[in-house]
This record gives structure tokens, sequence and C-alpha cells, in this order.
């Protein structure tokens, strides 16, 4: 998962790179790298990377300088700069700066491929992997999900073990446990959890394009996997389990959910689902659609479907009246009546949008019931 800094020196320094300050924090653990030139690009690390900087965006050693206490406030384990053109030579400012927060800065010559370095602190993160105990890492990723109270006990140890707790983080639950043999993006791993009859697992390192990607390779299996939502540190990852959990438990109101089911692309159905209060749901059901279905009984009407077909249509009577097979004036006349009813015009957005909602969580208590 990650290595410590002064390891990841006795495999570059052949590359004649050199430490040049910040020796006191050699013992930090880096996950990845990272190439940043510009003060926007270091917002975009997430910690645990080795920065490279070539020096081609800054104009000045001020704004080298500015560059370097970012990409150290987000959380980066060293630095890598590469002496040229477009940095001659390193400030006193950035060398007392990087000695003051024990933070390894390295210095490679310019005639040397930084790629070529990038490749074996590659080589070396994936060898780093491959060694690590899954079977405690699981363990401690475990505890951070069931018992996100014991921070201290949790955090210690998978720091112990090299995993960086400030990392992009989801749980996944599955409908098979052999998730973890599909192939994994460059990058990014996958731990199984030990958690009593769940096949759950941690993605880490996983982009949001990753994500679908990988969900859609696993229902090629014809599998399907649900993906909670992201979380920045490890303190979190509870969250994502929790929705995780609670959308394979409700996957069957999606339509496509065979295809694997994202937190963050949920809309308005995780909004709702994450409403741990049912009292609340269930009370705006009854207030909204519930009146609806009550005067659809009593009447023998319809307005229901009309409703949730002239929504579902992009508002559209034409094509409300073309998916039911009632007439345009029907449908009008049953729009005009849950107008009537619930005391609200379709010129109103937030009308709209309340109703919406109802069909939403009425498709989230039918499915309830039937689980």
């Amino acid at each position: 998962m990650a290595i410590e800094i002064k390891k990841i020196y006795e495999k570059i320094h052949t590359f004649d790179v050199k430490l040049l300050a910040g020796n006191g924090g050699m013992n930090r653990y880096a996950r990845w790298y990272h190439t940043v030139e510009s003060l926007e690009i270091s917002t975009f690390l997430k910690g645990n990377e080795i920065v490279f900087i070539t020096g081609v965006a800054t104009k000045n050693s001020k704004e080298l300088f500015e560059l370097i206490k970012s990409v150290h406030e987000h959380h980066a384990s060293a630095l890598v700069i590469n002496l040229g053109p477009y940095i001659e030579s390193i400030p006193d400012s950035v060398i007392d700066f990087c000695n003051a927060k024990d933070f390894p800065l390295f210095v490679v010559p310019w005639h040397i491929h930084m790629a070529d370095i990038m490749r074996s602190i590659s080589t070396l993160l994936a060898e780093s992997e491959n060694a690590t105990d899954k079977s405690e890492l699981s363990q401690a990723l475990t505890k951070a999900v069931l018992e996100p109270e014991s921070e201290e006990i949790y955090q210690n140890w998978l720091l112990s073990l090299g995993f960086g707790i400030n990392n992009t983080l989801q749980v996944a639950i599955a409908e098979s446990d052999d998730i973890g043999l599909l192939p994994i993006p460059h990058g990014c791993s996958v731990v199984k959890l030990n958690i009593n009859s769940k096949n759950a697992f941690v993605l880490c390192g996983f982009g949001r394009g990753e994500l679908r990607d990988f969900c859609r390779e696993y229902s090629k299996k014809g599998m399907i996997v649900c993906v909670g939502r992201s979380v920045d540190s490890v303190t979190h990852l509870y969250k994502s389990y929790s929705n995780a959990s609670m959308l394979f438990a409700d996957r069957k109101v999606f339509p496509d959910y065979k295809q694997g089911i994202i937190f963050e692309d949920t809309g308005i159905f995780g909004l709702a689902m994450s409403i741990s209060d049912r009292t609340i749901t269930d009370t705006f059901y009854r207030e909204t659609l519930g009146i609806l279905r009550k005067y659809d009984e009593r009447n023998k009407c319809n307005c229901c479907e009309a409703l949730k077909a002239y929504l579902m249509n992009n508002c559209s009577i034409k094509m409300a009246s073309e998916k039911t097979g009632l007439h345009k004036n029907t449908i009008l006349n049953r729009i005009h009546k849950v107008e009537e009813l619930l005391d609200g015009s379709m010129s109103n957005m937030m009308f709209k949008c309340r109703l919406t909602t109802a069909f939403v969580i009425e498709e989230l208590i039918k499915n309830n019931k039937n689980s």
C-alpha cells in the first residue's frame, strides 16, 4: 500500500537523486507520486504522495516557496525538484522550511529522466503492496468500519502497516466475494473486510471513472456491486459502509441496478435513503402521494399514474398521453385534480420536486415491504 521514504530513497538514489533537506521526515510513508507545477494542481493531492516539480510554471523563488508550502499543507510525503533551466538552485527559505517541517526535499539534475524515477517508485510501491499483510490490514479496516470511535487504535495500526489514513476510500458490497479477483486499476487496491454475512470490500485510490469501469466489469460477470460514498479519511469509512449497505438492501429500486450502483450517482434516491428517521419520509409520503392514492382508491381513478407519467416525461402532456394510452385531455384533467387536492401548481418547480420525491419514497417503501 505504502512504503517509507527512506526505503524509496535507497531505490532511487542511483538516479543521482540527493537529499537536500528534511532528513527528520524520512520515516514518512508514501503511497504514490504526483507531478505538481501550480498551486491549483497542489489542491488535487490526496495525501501521502511524493511530489515532483520541474518549475516550468513558477516565475521566481517566491512562487516556488508558496507552491512547496501548499504541497506540504496538502499532506504530501516528500518532494523531488528537478534542477535545470526553470529552477537553477534551491532558495535557503525552501531549505529552512523543509528542515523545520521534517519534509524530505530531494533534488535531481536535469539530464536525469523523471519518468525513470517514477517508474522505479511505481515498481517499489507495487512490490510493497503485494508484501502487505492483507489479513492484518483487513482486520484494521474492519475495526475502522465497525468501531469508528476506536480511532487511535486503528489509525496507529494502519500507519504501522504503511496504509495512509488520508486516502480516497469507498466501501463496496457485492453479491460475491470474488470482487478482488477482477483486474484492479493501476494505483488502486481492494481489501476484503471481515464482516459476517456480507461481501464487503474497501476500495482504495479509485476515482469516479475508475469506479464506474470497475462496476461495469463486475456486472459483466452477472453480479452486482454497490459502492458507498467516497470519503477522504479512514475515520469516515463507516459512513461509506452505511451507504453501501443501504444501496445493496434497496438495489432493486434502481432500474439499471445490475450495472452496479455508486452512491454519488444516485441523486435524489441516495438523498432519500440517507434519511435515518423513517417517520420523516413516511409523513412526507402520506401528505403528498398518500393523499392521491386514497383519492384514486375511493374514486376508482388513476391520477397517480397520470402524474407519474407526466413528471417522468419532462412534464409533457403529449408524452404522458402516449405513455399511458390516455387522452391528452384526460391527462390534463387529472393533473388539475392533483393540483387541487394538494393545493399546488405545476408551474411551481418546488411543487413538482415535492411530487417527484414522493414517488422515490414510494419505491423505497415498496422495496422494504417486499424484502
